[in-house]
């Protein structure tokens, strides 16, 4: 259902010669319609070398800067907005594409930046600290283009150096070993991710986790500040506002497709999350 109430950009799909990463010039026309609010089932990141503009993620609005770097997550409903002049390049991946090492996935998973995670999604660099990426960037580029022998695993190991630079720059970095609780959170998140639109009980979470509603709880408080309730309503609340506001559904349609049998307790849980009802969200 949400596939086809919000625009949904899949690259993958569009020949049987397709792999799922593509590096893009942002000054030149091509299939990347950002005409219209849309989310993707893969991973973008934009590089803007010449800023302007705003980009719109999930409801918060950021200023296009020179030499900045933005970051979409899978799912995400996001519109750019460039203004004349401003130009760079965007690297589209999947998570099957890279994740190929458990080296890879412990990078991807810690990054709060690249997994929609409460973190701003835009690191700024300074004009030489961007000059410093060019050689990575620049190889991203041949490597997607010349597709000589291992070009995917090259394209892997660039892409890797692009994230451990950016994760060297976001002010929320952690550079430490995770712990066992920071490893709890993540698979939380994860879990979260796949079966939010199901299950709303933290119980569930903790039973499949191998853990109890109290020590991720703990956890989660921990290293997030939300309790594990506290982040299923967020998610829940996230999805119904992305559902509101850019799609033709129901709320009625919106509620069963978030598990809610009664869309009145449907009604009264997203006012008592946002302080409207979904009517006064939508109309906006």
């Amino acid at each position: 259902m949400q596939h086809q109430a919000i625009p949904l950009h899949n690259f993958t799909q569009d020949d049987a010669t397709s792999i799922p990463f593509r590096y893009l010039a942002l000054e030149l026309k091509n299939d990347h319609d950002a005409s219209v609010p849309h989310r993707h089932n893969y991973y973008e990141i934009f590089v803007f070398k010449q800023g302007g503009g705003t980009h719109e993620i999930d409801f918060e609005t950021y200023a296009i800067e020179h030499n900045s770097i933005h970051f979409v997550s899978p799912g995400q409903v996001h519109h750019v907005k460039r203004l004349v002049g401003s130009f760079g390049h965007i690297i589209f991946f999947s998570r099957d594409f890279f994740l190929v090492s458990p080296q890879q996935q412990a990078l991807l998973s810690e990054l709060s930046f690249v997994n929609n995670n409460g973190a701003s999604p835009v690191i700024q660099f300074t004009p030489s600290e961007m000059q410093g990426l060019q050689p990575i960037l620049q190889a991203l580029q041949n490597e997607s283009t010349q597709r000589i022998d291992y070009y995917e695993e090259a394209i892997r190991q660039y892409l890797s150096l692009l994230l451990i630079e950016c994760r060297r720059r976001a002010p929320e970095a952690i550079i430490q070993t995770p712990s066992a609780e920071a490893q709890l959170c993540r698979e939380f998140k994860n879990l979260l991710e796949k079966h939010f639109t199901v299950q709303h009980k933290v119980q569930y979470y903790a039973q499949v986790l191998n853990s109890t509603p109290k020590a991720l709880n703990q956890a989660l408080t921990k290293y997030t500040g939300n309790t594990a309730s506290t982040s299923i309503f967020n998610r829940l609340t996230l999805e119904a506002k992305r559902l509101l506001r850019h799609s033709t559904l129901s709320v009625k349609e919106i509620a069963y497709f978030l598990n809610y049998d009664d869309p009145a307790h449907f009604s009264k849980f997203f006012k008592a999350q946002t302080g409207v009802s979904p009517a006064e969200f939508r109309d906006a």
